[in-house]
């Protein structure tokens, strides 16, 4: 029993430092869920006119349209132009404004579809990966269980065997105490003589 006790011992420990590693994996996932969720948020709901980059680039074509804005007036100035002709020349400026702010827009747009496919595939990991661990730490759990419920049946039946064995010899031993003190007892020696002169005169 003491072996077995043991063995349920080195068992649990071995069992605990299994459940303390998958728990720690779980605690892992969570944390990185939710760094890549806050992540996923900044991207997802920034503002990309708001970038460096696109700034530099609106302000670049400010620029470009108040150069082509004073040319315009400069040859209208010198060749004479009808407001159509003036109106035309505005319109293509705004249509080259509004291109820009559309390519702008559209990329934004497949920025966003990317961060929303990465993320959608990371939460598929995510779940997967903690559906494992959550099993893999039901099953250290329902293993530990099992081998203490084992163990603790095995005691009980040794425990019983040695009951039963103490009961025996204590048995025994009674038995032969009682036969040791009717031999000294007077009362049961006296009746023994006179049970053998009964059967000597018989048999006269």
């Amino acid at each position: 029993m003491a072996m077995s006790l043991a063995s349920a011992a080195r068992a649990s420990l071995a069992s605990k430092q299994a459940s303390d590693i998958t728990k720690t994996k779980i605690g892992d996932i969570e944390a990185q869920k939710n760094f890549n969720q806050e992540l996923f948020e900044k991207q997802y709901y920034d503002d990309i006119t708001n970038r460096s980059e696109i700034q530099q680039l609106l302000k670049e074509a400010d620029e470009r349209d108040k150069r082509q804005q004073r040319q315009n007036r400069a040859t209208s100035a010198i060749m004479g132009s009808t407001a159509e002709q003036d109106l035309a020349a505005q319109d293509s400026i705004n249509k080259g404004r509004a291109d820009l702010l559309a390519e702008i827009a559209g990329n934004a747009s497949k920025l966003k579809d990317g961060y929303l496919t990465n993320w959608q595939n990371q939460m598929n990991n995510y779940y997967a990966s903690k559906l494992g661990m959550t099993d893999q730490l039901a099953a250290i759990e329902t293993n530990k269980s099992n081998q203490w419920a084992n163990t603790a049946a095995n005691a009980a039946q040794a425990a019983g065997s040695m009951l039963g064995a103490g009961f025996g010899q204590m048995k025994s031993a009674g038995a032969n105490r009682t036969w040791e003190m009717a031999q000294n007892d007077p009362d049961i020696i006296a009746a023994q003589n006179d049970f053998f002169n009964g059967v000597g005169k018989v048999v006269q």
